[in-house]
């Protein structure tokens, strides 16, 4: 678990900030053990679950969902690419307030969770709409170039990824009786 951490933050270092995302063979070869790694950190936190419907029905949410926002994403006239600058506030408000839910509310980590679902599709709309950029519904203020396929594909996969985590968070929770 601790191999697949540190594999895969090694990786993304690699690609964000030493412009390897440009490189190729070595983009590639770098998307490959990040995504492996990333595998192995979902599969070891799906293994916790008890029960295995439970992770069934938030992988199915999760895919309702993606598919919902992509489409919308794809054909809303809206250019939500603009609101990047608010969802890095956002997300740093997210960030240092699981840092005082872990430490002083622990019982509130639920509406974390919620939050993290809301945050995220937000993300994944920017990023749909940046990686298509105009195919679809006109110019886009903000777009990934070409060239940056690597990390747009990043982008998404890991707003998906968190999405499903949060969704298992939410549904995982002990029946109160």
């Amino acid at each position: 678990m601790f191999g697949a951490l540190g594999g895969s933050l090694v990786c993304l270092i690699m690609l964000a900030c030493c412009h390897y995302d440009k490189t190729v063979p070595l983009n590639y070869i770098l998307l490959i053990i990040f995504t492996l790694c990333e595998s192995v950190i979902v599969g070891h936190i799906c293994m916790r679950v008890p029960n295995p419907m439970i992770v069934c029905e938030a992988a199915a949410l999760t895919g309702a969902m993606v598919t919902g926002i992509f489409v919308y994403a794809c054909c809303s006239k809206t250019d939500f690419t603009v609101f990047g600058p608010l969802l890095f506030e956002l997300g740093l408000m997210f960030c240092v307030l699981g840092i005082f839910i872990a430490l002083f509310a622990p019982g509130m980590h639920i509406y974390l969770a919620f939050a993290g679902v809301l945050l995220f599709g937000f993300y994944l709309i920017i990023d749909v709409q940046m990686l298509v950029s105009g195919s679809f519904g006109g110019h886009r203020k903000y777009q990934i170039d070409e060239d940056s396929y690597i990390m747009g594909a990043m982008a998404i996969y890991m707003d998906i990824i968190n999405i499903f985590l949060y969704i298992l968070e939410i549904m995982n929770q002990p029946e109160s009786s």
